[in-house]
Parts: structure tokens; C-alpha cells; sequence
């Protein structure tokens, strides 16, 4: 059998309020939320970022992150995103 080493790209939020921004844009894109964080696909990942730019609800800084992490995602070797439940920063 033959394996393959795949990455898992890690959005680390600085503060609980970008983190649950995120939380809040992504769920519906995950495909597993836990206690560590909320993992999606890289397919479904850079379909939130495509619909993102299309959201008018969703802020403009999210959406410049969406697509520079979108970029980053599609010439790297990714096979899931995950948004970690706990913030490297201070809490709001």
C-alpha cells in the first residue's frame, strides 16, 4: 500500500471575536467541528472563499483574508483547513 503525506493548513484567530467571526462564516462548509477546531475540505474551503466575495453580510477584512488565504490554499498542498477553537491572543 502506498501513502501519501498530506498538510493541514491551521487558521489560528488572534482574538474569540475573529475567531467566532470565522466559526460563524465557515460552519456550514465544515465537515467536522470538535474540540479542537473546525476542519473543511480545501474544496470546500476555497468554495466559502469564492461565495464570500459574493456575501454582502460578510466584512471586507474577512473577505481580503478569504482571498489571500484562497491563493495560498491553491498552490499549496492542502488537504484540509482548520480553524482552530483557541485563540493564540488575548480574548476581546
Amino acid at each position: 500500500m502506498k501513502t501519501e503525506k498530506h498538510e493541514t493548513l491551521f487558521l489560528v484567530a488572534e482574538t474569540t471575536q475573529e475567531r467566532d467571526s470565522w466559526w460563524n462564516k465557515l460552519t456550514s462548509y465544515s465537515w467536522a467541528e470538535g474540540e479542537f477546531g473546525m476542519l473543511c475540505t480545501d474544496a470546500a474551503f476555497l468554495k466559502f472563499c469564492t461565495d464570500a466575495q459574493a456575501d454582502p453580510c460578510i466584512p471586507a477584512k474577512l473577505k481580503r483574508e478569504a482571498c489571500k488565504l484562497g491563493k495560498m490554499l491553491s498552490v499549496g498542498c492542502y488537504a484540509d483547513v482548520c480553524l482552530e477553537s483557541r485563540t493564540s491572543g488575548k480574548s476581546d
